[in-house]
Protein backbone atom coordinates (compact mmCIF):
# COMPACT_ATOMS: atom_id res chain seq x y z
CA UNK A 1 0.00 0.00 0.00
CA UNK A 2 1.38 3.45 -0.94
CA UNK A 3 2.06 5.91 1.90
CA UNK A 4 -0.62 8.52 2.45
CA UNK A 5 0.27 11.84 0.89
CA UNK A 6 -0.10 14.99 2.92
CA UNK A 7 -2.62 17.39 1.50
CA UNK A 8 -1.24 20.81 0.67
CA UNK A 9 -2.61 23.57 2.87
CA UNK A 10 -4.59 26.22 1.06
CA UNK A 11 -3.57 29.73 2.15
CA UNK A 12 -6.12 32.53 2.20
CA UNK A 13 -5.90 36.20 3.05
CA UNK A 14 -9.27 37.40 4.36
CA UNK A 15 -10.76 40.77 3.55
CA UNK A 16 -11.17 43.43 6.19
CA UNK A 17 -14.90 44.19 6.49
CA UNK A 18 -14.98 46.27 9.68
CA UNK A 19 -12.45 48.45 11.46
CA UNK A 20 -13.35 50.52 14.52
CA UNK A 21 -11.03 53.26 13.23
CA UNK A 22 -13.42 53.79 10.31
CA UNK A 23 -16.04 55.17 12.70
CA UNK A 24 -15.82 58.89 13.35
CA UNK A 25 -15.26 59.95 16.94
CA UNK A 26 -17.15 62.74 18.63
CA UNK A 27 -15.57 66.20 18.48
CA UNK A 28 -12.82 66.53 21.06
CA UNK A 29 -12.58 62.75 21.61
CA UNK A 30 -10.24 61.77 18.75
CA UNK A 31 -7.02 62.18 20.70
CA UNK A 32 -8.37 60.12 23.59
CA UNK A 33 -8.66 57.01 21.37
CA UNK A 34 -4.96 56.90 20.41
CA UNK A 35 -3.39 53.80 21.89
CA UNK A 36 -6.73 52.36 22.93
CA UNK A 37 -8.28 49.09 21.80
CA UNK A 38 -9.12 48.53 18.16
CA UNK A 39 -11.67 46.06 16.85
CA UNK A 40 -11.48 44.54 13.38
CA UNK A 41 -13.50 41.92 11.53
CA UNK A 42 -12.07 39.79 8.70
CA UNK A 43 -13.92 37.36 6.42
CA UNK A 44 -13.19 34.70 3.82
CA UNK A 45 -15.91 32.87 1.92
CA UNK A 46 -16.74 30.76 4.98
CA UNK A 47 -14.61 31.91 7.95
CA UNK A 48 -15.11 35.01 10.10
CA UNK A 49 -12.39 36.28 12.44
CA UNK A 50 -12.97 38.99 15.06
CA UNK A 51 -9.94 40.62 16.66
CA UNK A 52 -9.58 43.08 19.53
CA UNK A 53 -6.11 44.59 19.44
CA UNK A 54 -4.69 46.73 22.20
CA UNK A 55 -1.36 47.68 23.69
CA UNK A 56 -0.60 46.48 27.19
CA UNK A 57 -0.29 49.47 29.54
CA UNK A 58 3.28 50.53 30.39
CA UNK A 59 4.69 47.91 28.00
CA UNK A 60 5.72 47.41 24.38
CA UNK A 61 3.59 44.26 24.32
CA UNK A 62 0.56 43.91 22.11
CA UNK A 63 -2.49 41.95 23.25
CA UNK A 64 -4.79 40.32 20.69
CA UNK A 65 -7.98 38.54 21.72
CA UNK A 66 -10.45 37.18 19.23
CA UNK A 67 -12.90 34.62 18.02
CA UNK A 68 -12.98 32.34 14.96
CA UNK A 69 -16.21 30.98 13.55
CA UNK A 70 -17.66 29.45 10.43
CA UNK A 71 -20.30 31.51 8.66
CA UNK A 72 -21.38 35.05 9.35
CA UNK A 73 -21.38 36.82 12.68
CA UNK A 74 -23.04 34.57 15.22
CA UNK A 75 -22.02 31.50 13.21
CA UNK A 76 -20.61 28.31 14.64
CA UNK A 77 -17.43 28.76 16.75
CA UNK A 78 -14.44 26.68 15.69
CA UNK A 79 -12.53 24.94 18.51
CA UNK A 80 -8.96 23.70 18.16
CA UNK A 81 -7.73 26.26 15.63
CA UNK A 82 -4.02 26.92 16.13
CA UNK A 83 -3.46 30.69 16.12
CA UNK A 84 0.08 32.01 15.76
CA UNK A 85 1.62 35.45 15.46
CA UNK A 86 5.06 35.80 13.97
CA UNK A 87 7.20 36.55 10.95
CA UNK A 88 9.75 34.77 8.76
CA UNK A 89 12.14 34.63 11.73
CA UNK A 90 9.74 32.60 13.87
CA UNK A 91 6.64 32.47 16.02
CA UNK A 92 6.26 35.18 18.68
CA UNK A 93 3.12 33.77 20.30
CA UNK A 94 0.81 30.83 19.78
CA UNK A 95 -2.57 29.81 21.13
CA UNK A 96 -5.46 27.49 20.35
CA UNK A 97 -9.14 28.38 20.18
CA UNK A 98 -11.36 27.08 22.96
CA UNK A 99 -14.85 25.54 22.63
CA UNK A 100 -16.24 29.03 21.89
CA UNK A 101 -13.66 29.73 19.15
CA UNK A 102 -11.91 32.27 21.42
CA UNK A 103 -8.17 32.85 21.76
CA UNK A 104 -5.67 35.29 23.29
CA UNK A 105 -2.12 36.24 22.31
CA UNK A 106 0.36 38.62 23.91
CA UNK A 107 3.77 39.52 22.43
CA UNK A 108 6.19 42.30 21.51
CA UNK A 109 5.54 43.07 17.82
CA UNK A 110 8.33 42.79 15.26
CA UNK A 111 8.68 43.74 11.59
CA UNK A 112 6.68 41.87 8.92
CA UNK A 113 4.21 40.53 11.44
CA UNK A 114 1.33 38.24 10.51
CA UNK A 115 -1.25 36.24 12.38
CA UNK A 116 -2.19 32.81 11.04
CA UNK A 117 -5.14 30.55 11.74
CA UNK A 118 -4.82 26.83 10.95
CA UNK A 119 -8.46 26.11 10.13
CA UNK A 120 -9.58 22.47 9.89
CA UNK A 121 -9.90 20.97 6.40
CA UNK A 122 -6.36 21.94 5.35
CA UNK A 123 -6.88 25.72 5.29
CA UNK A 124 -4.66 28.41 6.68
CA UNK A 125 -6.00 31.94 6.92
CA UNK A 126 -3.26 34.56 7.25
CA UNK A 127 -3.69 38.22 8.11
CA UNK A 128 -0.62 40.29 7.29
CA UNK A 129 -0.04 43.03 9.83
CA UNK A 130 2.22 46.02 9.39
CA UNK A 131 5.76 46.45 10.66
CA UNK A 132 5.67 46.44 14.49
CA UNK A 133 1.86 46.47 14.63
CA UNK A 134 1.69 50.26 14.43
CA UNK A 135 -1.17 50.64 11.96
CA UNK A 136 -3.26 48.14 13.88
CA UNK A 137 -3.15 50.50 16.82
CA UNK A 138 -3.66 53.62 14.73
CA UNK A 139 -0.01 54.61 15.11
CA UNK A 140 2.26 55.71 12.27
Amino acid sequence: MAPERKRARRFEIPRLVFDSLWQPAFAGVRSATAGGPRQVLYKTDSVTIELRIEPEPLSERLHIAGQVYIGGQGGQPVAGVVVSAGNKDGVLAESCTNAFGEFQLSFVPEANLQISFAIPQSREVTIPLDARGGSLLGRN
